[in-house]
């Protein structure tokens, strides 16, 4: 292969899932500084019939913490779908398409009024999700390919071009 262009319009979904399977798989679960606050709360609401000394054990208090607990993990995804609804609807490069040629040397990624190329020396690092193919420029900023609009043979290009850095000779030269 020779290289490839792909054009990628991303659905409001596409990043809704992207953004979920980022917190939840991505990243350990507690680094989310929204985990500390409700182990702190299901903590605080846990322990303090224990602390007040009461004799009712059964107390509704020993049920809130848990269920605290099942509503963060609510709270925490309705917060990431509407951070990913608002980015979507800002962003008119995701919403028009954006097209990405990969060849033995870079990547050029082609949008509404903007052009960028990163070399494959550039690239952080590639993660492949279940349904994502995910190439980090920096740590907070990727090009989210999903694999349902990328081939095989595609997908092993990229993953070579990134191993070697684009330091590989064409081999059809």
């Amino acid at each position: 292969m020779n290289g490839f262009s792909l054009t990628i319009s991303l659905t409001k979904k596409d990043l809704q899932d992207f953004n979920i399977e980022s917190i939840f798989k991505f990243r350990p679960f507690y680094t989310q500084p929204i985990f500390w606050f409700y182990v702190i709360i299901f903590a605080g609401i846990t322990l303090r019939p224990i602390i007040e000394h009461r004799d009712n054990t059964l107390s509704i208090d020993l049920f809130l913490g848990p269920l605290s607990m099942v509503a963060a993990v609510f709270l925490i995804r309705w917060i990431y779908l509407r951070k990913a609804t608002k980015f979507y609807e800002s962003n008119i490069k995701i919403q028009r398409g954006i097209t990405y040629t990969f060849d033995y040397n870079q990547i050029h990624a082609k949008g509404h009024n903007s052009e960028t190329v990163y070399g494959w020396d550039e690239i952080f690092k590639i993660i492949k999700s279940k349904r994502f193919l995910i190439v980090y420029i920096t740590t907070s900023t990727a090009l989210i390919l999903p694999l349902t609009m990328v081939t095989p043979e595609q997908i092993d290009f990229i993953e070579s071009a990134f191993k070697t850095r684009g330091q590989f000779s064409n081999p059809t030269s």
